[in-house]
């Protein structure tokens, strides 16, 4: 689907990927319609909704007052993560991170779909991860988020088969963001990242819009970045065995 004149919605677009997504799509001629929890500043855009849709009254306040049955793509973007040993994570940092992560994405998708069936066309992007694949200690409750939105990427595609709508996964690869950054103060008192590999932001948005244009299904990195992703869905045994050989329950 070429994006030129398509309405996009994107979520937590005001940083990191999001931002970068919209940039990009904003270059290729798109009419972009941010969802931010924080403002942007992006004067391009062709509008911004400040809203925290993990909150219920916010989500319901969101789908009464706002228009959205002639949006072509959704990007269902926004993410936290939270790392570290399971029982060392904070329990509502992690129902925040469900929300936020999976259910909103699902809701949001629940939403716009009637009107898209409806059109008989229309485009849902969701930004999963690498980590809904590859098996990292100390990521067990954001790749359940991540491999939670896999699944239910691919599910939802088998019920559109008939209707002119399409559903495109991202595998998103490490992308140098805060949230990316924020990777090692949580994991590396107990896992050795130096295998770890990233790209720019800006240069993830192109790989993801020119995928959209393009019709993939599932977006995956390229070269070094997709080698990971290759190891643990053809060879798991070897990949969780690598893992181990980083891991320890001690501070390293």
């Amino acid at each position: 689907m070429r994006v030129k004149d398509k309405k996009v919605i994107v979520t937590g677009a005001n940083r990191g990927m999001g931002k970068a997504f919209v940039e990009e799509l904003l270059k290729r001629g798109a009419r972009v319609t941010m969802i931010n929890r924080s403002p942007s500043n992006n004067k391009d855009a062709a509008g911004e909704i400040l809203t925290d849709l993990s909150v219920e009254p916010n989500f319901m306040e969101f789908v009464e007052k706002n228009k959205l049955d002639d949006a072509d793509i959704l990007i269902n973007n926004a993410g936290t993560l939270v790392g570290g040993l399971l029982e060392e994570q904070d329990p509502k940092k992690i129902s925040q991170m469900i929300k936020v992560n999976l259910e909103v994405p699902i809701r949001l998708s629940r939403v716009m779909l009637p009107h898209m069936i409806k059109r008989g066309s229309g485009l849902i992007v969701n930004n999963a991860s690498v980590s809904g694949v590859m098996t990292f200690p100390c990521a067990t409750t954001y790749a359940a988020t991540k491999s939670g939105l896999v699944s239910f990427s691919n599910a939802l595609r088998e019920e559109l088969l008939s209707t002119g709508v399409k559903v495109c996964v991202l595998m998103t690869p490490g992308v140098k963001t805060d949230m990316y950054d924020a990777i090692y103060d949580s994991f590396t008192p107990h896992l050795d990242l130096s295998f770890l590999t990233s790209m720019s932001a800006q240069a993830w948005a192109k790989i993801v819009v020119d995928g959209i244009e393009s019709g993939s299904s599932e977006i995956r990195p390229k070269g070094s970045e997709n080698f990971g992703l290759h190891l643990a869905q053809k060879t798991p045994n070897f990949f969780r065995r690598m893992m181990r050989s980083k891991f320890s329950r001690k501070n390293t």
